[in-house]
């Protein structure tokens, strides 16, 4: 073994002379030890490895067979719209028909190649809740495409209303600290009461009750029901099945006047991912992502946030929001990479040429990201620290976006 380690020694310092040390170098065993493994290690490793494969070798752009659910207005609807400019087969879902018939008639516009084919762009007018309209889409499909690649879940509902706001209940400046909790805000009935502790009427909380059994039939019921009916499909009639969720940040983060909108997201997204760990493992086959945005810069979300609440989005607000076509490009960037899990790879810059050398170790692979939070920064960090003694700074940030302080 002795004569085995000297004889390595003395062949890597030939060929690494200013990394390996020679033969006649005294040093700690370990130390030696490390500086001939090392080197082995990355000896035996190609060192410039091509990019992992793409999913749309193994799925072709125009063969993709695509279902969007929520696809009337927003990202739904700029997601039909490219993958039909991209010639993909597409079916778009959503309450409205009027506005289901609107982005169909602009994909189909999109199609390259002029010749439209009958079944390249279906619709449905269902709601993701019902049992029964999901049934129907399913049967559509078969019958139209003979199977499934990706299912995107993309219907929402949102509430911006604090939790008290809901349940009909304000809170207003106090003029002293006198209370027991020595609070900085007193409640008031939003019709008008003036005592400092105004409590919510039965009223305020059935309409609150009302809001959020209104709110969990679309993130939450929805995002069940629409995952368990196309998943075994997916599963048997795809090459790369795939099934994306846009979900939220709120649904990770404590987001202030997001209470109920946060709680069904969250649980929306609990159950996605869970349904990924049941089957995961080669149990399906099916890849499951997550993209999780801050707040989106479009018209419902601009309304609700002021008229609902009565008061203008904080300034700075507009900054923080993200595009439709950013989100958009996101979902169609994480849903294009390579399903499988790829080795670690790691780009050391080359000085002087301006080029860079990749690094691969083919021992630890890692599958793709499943979480995506959009924009990684400063979401990722903030939702760590939730879990540290400085969660209040993130706290502190959210009641700052949204105008609570």
């Amino acid at each position: 073994m002795a004569s085995y380690l000297d004889t390595l020694h003395r062949s890597l310092h030939r060929h690494l002379p200013g990394v390996i040390p020679p033969p006649s170098a005294n040093l700690p065993p370990w130390l030696l030890s490390l500086a001939l493994i090392v080197p082995s290690v990355l000896l035996l490793t190609p060192l410039v490895s091509p990019a992992p494969p793409k999913r749309s070798s193994i799925i072709n752009s125009r063969d993709e067979r695509v279902l969007i659910i929520g696809a009337s207005s927003g990202c739904g609807e700029d997601l039909a719209k490219r993958y039909a400019s991209l010639g993909a087969s597409v079916c778009i879902v959503a309450r409205s028909k009027d506005n289901l018939e609107r982005v169909a008639a602009t994909c189909r516009t999109l199609l390259p190649g002029g010749a439209v084919a009958p079944n390249k762009i279906l619709t449905y007018a269902g709601d993701i809740c019902s049992p029964e309209d999901m049934v129907a889409v399913r049967e559509l499909i078969i019958r139209e495409w003979q199977g499934l690649d990706t299912l995107h879940v993309v219907s929402g509902l949102s509430s911006t209303q604090t939790l008290l706001e809901a349940s009909s209940v304000n809170q207003k400046p106090a003029t002293s600290s006198s209370s027991p909790a020595k609070r900085h805000h007193k409640f008031e009935a939003q019709d008008g009461g003036a005592s400092e502790a105004d409590l919510p009427a039965k009223e305020g909380l059935q309409a609150l009750a009302d809001e959020t059994r209104r709110l969990a039939d679309v993130n939450m019921v929805g995002v069940a029901v629409s995952v368990a009916a196309f998943l075994p499909l997916l599963s048997s009639t795809s090459k790369s099945p795939l099934i994306h969720h846009l979900s939220s940040v709120a649904g990770l983060v404590p987001a202030p006047t997001r209470a109920l909108y946060a709680a069904t997201k969250a649980g929306g997204l609990a159950c996605f991912r869970s349904a990924a760990v049941e089957n995961g493992g080669g149990r399906s086959g099916v890849r499951f992502l997550a993209i999780c945005p801050g707040t989106i810069d479009n018209d419902f979300r601009r309304k609700s946030s002021s008229a609902v609440r009565g008061f203008a989005p904080p300034e700075g607000f507009d900054r923080a929001l993200l595009s439709v076509d950013d989100v958009t490009n996101a979902i169609i960037h994480h849903c294009s990479v390579s399903p499988a899990p790829a080795p670690i790879r790691l780009s050391i810059p080359i000085p002087f040429i301006g080029q860079s050398l990749n690094l691969q170790v083919p021992l630890l692979k890692l599958p793709p990201n499943d979480t995506v939070f959009l924009p990684n920064i400063p979401y990722r960090p903030g939702y760590w620290l939730l879990d540290t003694p400085l969660r209040g700074f993130t706290e502190r940030l959210g009641r700052r976006k949204y105008g609570l302080e």
